[in-house]
């Protein structure tokens, strides 16, 4: 028998030793466990690296938000998003259908009459409370197209506006008639859709008044003009440009 046989008989003559788990293991076949988790740890790598590698050259496919997208975020959101809810007053017939259906109070709606005529002097919306349950939009009656939407939607809806970040609470109360106002109700058929407009819209100028026309916005506005005496001069005219700022400008007179 020669040296190498022998070595290889005096291999297989050692007793096996129990291994972690209490199971009775050979030598050989404990270092070729050994080594075969090496190679499956380091192949399990080298397939996880594969698929790194593989979008090195691919087009990336994350949007760098806000300032570098095609098209605003908001257009880029499926229509039936529950974003910001807002009311078109010019569509809304003042039953008060969606106030008695919010389980938590959050629009407040008054309405007043002159004569035989009905007007809406208020309708807020809190959106600090609103839990976007959409009861108000399903018990609002009146049926109305925006532009650019495939399905019918209502006086009162979602929008897909969701940037309503404010500094202060109180400006997330969004006044959809401005206080001393009076809107008339709208008066429609059964099965008419009114035309209204693009969704949205309604809702961004409410946040620009809610931004500047809530109280803690108005006291902080004064306290700095008191403090400027630039500004402290002509006081009555900067308040009035701040109240101001949200109605929309008077229509030029074209040329002849």
């Amino acid at each position: 028998m020669s040296e190498t046989e022998t070595t290889e008989a005096a291999a297989e003559t050692k007793p096996a030793r129990k291994g972690r788990q209490g199971t009775v293991t050979h030598p050989r076949r404990e270092a070729e466990g050994y080594f075969a988790t090496i190679l499956r740890a380091a192949w399990s790598v080298l397939e996880g690296m594969a698929v790194t590698f593989s979008y090195l050259r691919r087009p990336p496919i994350t949007v760098q938000y806000p300032d570098r997208t095609p098209q605003p975020v908001s257009e880029m959101i499926p229509e039936r998003f529950r974003g910001l809810l807002e009311v078109d007053v010019l569509t809304c017939t003042g039953c008060q259908a969606c106030e008695r259906a919010c389980p938590i109070n959050v629009i407040r709606i008054e309405i007043g009459k002159e004569g035989k005529i009905r007007f809406i002097e208020r309708f807020d919306i809190d959106l600090g409370k609103c839990m976007y349950c959409g009861f108000c939009v399903e018990a609002c009656p009146v049926d109305a197209q925006a532009p650019g939407d495939a399905e019918v939607t209502h006086a009162i809806r979602f929008t897909r506006e969701f940037e309503g970040a404010q500094a202060n609470f109180s400006a997330l109360t969004y006044r959809y008639v401005r206080p001393g106002d009076k809107v008339v109700v709208a008066k429609t058929k059964k099965g008419q859709v009114l035309p209204t407009v693009a969704r949205g819209e309604r809702a961004r100028e409410a946040r620009l008044a809610a931004l500047r026309l809530n109280p803690a916005r108005v006291a902080e506005e004064s306290a700095r003009r008191a403090a400027d005496p630039l500004l402290r001069k002509k006081p009555e005219l900067e308040l009035a440009a701040i109240l101001d700022v949200t109605r929309p400008a008077a229509p030029k007179a074209e040329g002849h």
